[in-house]
Order: structure tokens, then sequence, then C-alpha cells
């Protein structure tokens, strides 16, 4: 769409042509200029413009007013960047709808029907964005059945306990020890004097056959001497001490009062990111970044001059800062939701044991994660053959210029004895005129040659320098990294296998 950069084609004086692009530019509601080489969410309301891509040199600023507005649509440097920021009032306003519809007459649109705004959640002033983040939807439909959950619980049996069923057994289990006779016969069911003498033999004989059984229990007892006792609520000194002990340690058991613990209530974690993410070259970037901005970059310098490839370098480090920074606070939440399932307390060895396992795995997945979905990215630009915008990787050529329209054909660049054309990972060490730009590199596509780069430079003052002062001069203050904190000589591609 040309909307980023802009392809200008160029009639030297050997009647060659020169391909370059362009720095796309737009003008946002206020009258200002944005720039899509340093804000990639430049944007101006959208319309239905009598004019073409070539008529605005690459400023994309109307010279008269619209045929007709879009109502919360914006146009911006990408086309995702825009919808994003855009709104869908026309599609609750059927006079916008139909003025949308008519210019496309050659569609089979017919009464096209605008949305009831009553049907939906979101005002029609809500961004594409903030819908994007509900995942478009409305509402959750949620519902809970109790009968299904006993069904499936299914008990086998319920226990109850009630004070007046006890006093009711104990009573029968009274009466029936007083009135137990063991010796009941003819003579006792009509003399009252044998009946009696039966309970009382009865009572001799239980009473004889308690005291068998209290000296054989009592025997046994005395063999192996185990004693029981409880401590209500032990404090954690109390049951470290006991856990100490190799008498107790054995048979030590402590259960707890609830069987799932939170990780978040028992593991805290905080990540020290490294030092560039929280350097100047991220909270000065906007400063930063209109610095090495230089719209007519590709024109005036070579394709492998590391000034085509500085504003790119350092817009893809912020992004990486800010991308590791979601993933790991997405990683975290996620861990934190997480539980801890034990019926009794454990060591502390065992906990710490199991937590060490439980962050090792965190790190190792979030880690693999990320660098699987940054391969994806880089495998389907290498796949698609993406051309750079700093036409890094391809070129283009005119093999006739006697004619007025002719065609271009692409060819690939070389860095040193690698071509492009056959692995697009091929770099080369940076520079700026003659001069060396420490650890960086430059190559067919800046997304690899980053990786490949380390920030030696920006540990070295007279390096920053040079890359601050390649266009202007200036008073921005950019402080250098410090060596104590992080290697100089790590790769970018290393920094992210730890997530930065």
């Amino acid at each position: 769409m040309q909307t980023s950069k802009l392809n200008s084609l160029y009639i030297m004086l050997d009647s060659s042509v020169l391909a370059s692009m362009q720095g796309g530019a737009w003008i946002d509601k206020s009258g200002n200029y944005c720039f899509c080489g340093t804000t990639p969410t430049c944007s101006s309301p959208a319309g239905f413009f009598n004019l073409s891509a070539y008529e605005s040199t690459g400023i994309y600023v109307p010279p008269e007013p619209p045929i007709a507005y879009v109502t919360g649509f914006v146009a911006g440097c990408y086309a995702l960047e825009s919808l994003l920021q855009s709104t869908l009032e026309c599609f609750f306003d059927q006079e916008c709808l139909n003025t949308v519809v008519q210019f496309f007459s050659s569609s089979n649109l017919t009464n096209v029907e605008a949305l009831n705004e009553n049907v939906t959640q979101f005002p029609r002033q809500t961004t594409i964005g903030v819908i994007l983040r509900e995942l478009f939807i409305e509402n959750w439909v949620t519902m809970s059945s109790f009968e299904n959950y006993f069904a499936q619980c299914a008990p086998i049996s319920s226990h109850l306990k009630l004070k007046d069923r006890v006093r009711v057994i104990w009573y029968w289990l009274k009466t029936q020890t007083l009135e137990l006779n063991m010796f009941n016969s003819e003579e006792t069911w009509h003399n009252d004097y044998f009946r009696r003498i039966s309970v009382i033999s009865t009572r001799v004989y239980l009473l004889l056959l308690t005291i068998a059984l209290i000296i054989l229990i009592t025997n046994n007892t005395l063999t192996i001497q185990t004693q029981q006792f409880t401590v209500n609520e032990p404090s954690q000194a109390t049951f470290e001490q006991l856990q100490a002990n190799s008498k107790y340690s054995s048979t030590l058991e402590c259960p707890c009062q609830k069987i799932a613990i939170a990780f978040n209530s028992f593991i805290f974690i905080s990540v020290h990111f490294h030092q560039f993410c929280s350097s100047d070259f991220v909270v000065k970037s906007s400063e930063w970044m209109n610095l090495l901005y230089y719209r007519w970059v590709a024109f005036f310098y070579s394709y492998d001059d590391f000034r085509l490839f500085v504003l790119p370098h350092f817009r893809l480090l912020i992004s990486f800062c800010t991308l590791a920074n979601d993933t790991i606070v997405s990683a975290l939440g996620q861990f934190s939701s997480n539980t801890l399932i034990s019926s009794r307390a454990q060591s502390r060895q065992t906990i710490e044991t199991q937590v060490t396992t439980a962050i090792d795995r965190l790190r190792r997945s979030t880690s693999a994660t990320f660098i699987r979905m940054l391969d994806f990215v880089r495998h389907m630009a290498h796949g698609n053959g993406i051309v750079s915008s700093t036409l890094s990787n391809w070129h283009f050529l005119s093999l006739n210029t006697s004619v007025s329209w002719t065609a271009l054909w692409a060819e690939s660049r070389s860095y040193g004895n690698c071509s492009c054309g056959a692995n697009p990972t091929c770099t080369s060490p940076a520079f700026i005129d003659q001069w060396p730009i420490l650890g960086f590199r430059v190559g067919c596509d800046p997304l690899e040659s980053l990786l490949q780069s380390t920030l030696a430079c920006l540990y070295d003052v007279s390096c920053i320098n040079r890359i601050q002062f390649m266009y202007y001069s200036s008073n921005l203050t950019m402080h250098p990294l410090n060596r104590t904190l992080s290697a100089p000589s790590a790769t970018v591609k290393s920094l992210l296998n730890q997530l930065m």
C-alpha cells in the first residue's frame, strides 16, 4: 500500500534507474507532522480522496477536503495499527454506511443495514483495539447445575452426630447390661431368687472376663509402649524441631487447614532485566529515535551503511524489552495461580525442592515459548522473501530505460561472499563511513543482523557519540551502559534466550 514507505524511481544521468524507498509522513488532526520512521502509529481521519499515491510524494496530506469521510476510521502507516485506532461508528450510521457502499459500485452489496447499538455492550466510540482485547465477546453465558454435580459426586454414605440419639443408645446399653442373664433357665422364669442369683452370676462372669482382658491388654501394651500426643496449632519453630528429631520425624503428621495453597502466597519472584531496558536509550527513546531518523537515508547512503540499520536496530531492541516484560508478566500471572496440593505440612527441604523445580520449569518454558514465536516470525519473513524497508536484502534494476514503461528486476544484495538470495542471515561488521561501530552488524535483514550483534558500542562513550552526531549536533545526554552489570560481548540472541 506504500503507506509507511513510498517506492520512488529516479532516472540517473547514465540513463540507469535507481529505486529508493522514501519514508512516509502523515499530518494528524492537530496539523502536526508524524513520521512513520519514528512513530509507526501515525494516522489521519480516513476518507475517500481524488488523489493518487504518487501525487502525495510520500506526505499523506490531502491538498483539498475529501469527497467523503468514513466516520470513526483512520488511515496510517500500517493497516493493522490504523485499524486498531479506528472505531465502528460508521457501521452504526446508515447514512455513512450507504456512502461507503456507493464507492464500491462493482460489489453486489445492496440494502446493507447498520448495526444496532442496543444489542452490544460496546459504545460506538469504542476502538477496535479495545474490542479486540475483549476478544469481540459481548457477554459470557455461564450455568451450573447442583443436580448434575450431586449425580457425579454420588456419595456412598453420610455420617450424622446427634446428641439425643447418643443418650437413647446409652440408656439402651445400660439397661441391657444391668438385666443381662447368661444363665437363664426354666427355674429362673418363675423364681425371683434363682433369677437374681443368675443375674449376679452373669455379672461376676463379666467382671472376671473384663479383668482377664485388662490383664491381657496390659501385658501386650507393656511389651512395646507407644505414646501419642497432640500439639495444637504448632508454630513453625516447633514443627521444624519435631522434624529435626529422629524419634518423631518418621511418624510426624501435621494436617493442613488448607489442602490447596496458592503459589503466590509463599513464592515471590522479581525479575531484573538487562540494563539496556532501563537505560537512557529506552527512557529517552522518543528523543533518541527522532535524532536517528533521516528521511532520505536510503537515497544518500550505501545499502550496507549502518545509518540504514541504526533506527530499526534500536526500535527492535526497545520492542524486545517490552515483549520480554509482557511475556514475563503473563507467565508469572499464570504461575502464581497454580496451587500446591498437600494434605499435611511438608518439610522445608521438600518445599524448597518443589519450588526450585517449579521455577526452573517456568524459566525454561517461558524462554522456549518466546524464542519459538521469534523464530516463527523470522522463518515467515525468510520464506515469503519480504523485501527490507531499507532495501538491504534486495534492490531493483531496470534493464531498459529507452521505453516509457520498463520492467524492474530484483537482484539480491551481498555481504562479503554471502548472498542474501541464498542465505537471508548474511551479515558484515557495521561502519559509518570508515568508522567501525563496535559490536553491531549489518546484513540482509535488520532483525537477523541485530541478533548477531552485541551491545559493545553502548558501553563506549565515543561510539555512542559517533552514532548521536552522525546527522546533526545534539545536546541530548546518553549515559553508557555499565560494564560491571552485564557482559559487552553477549550477543542480542543470547540475551533473548534469557528473555533479556
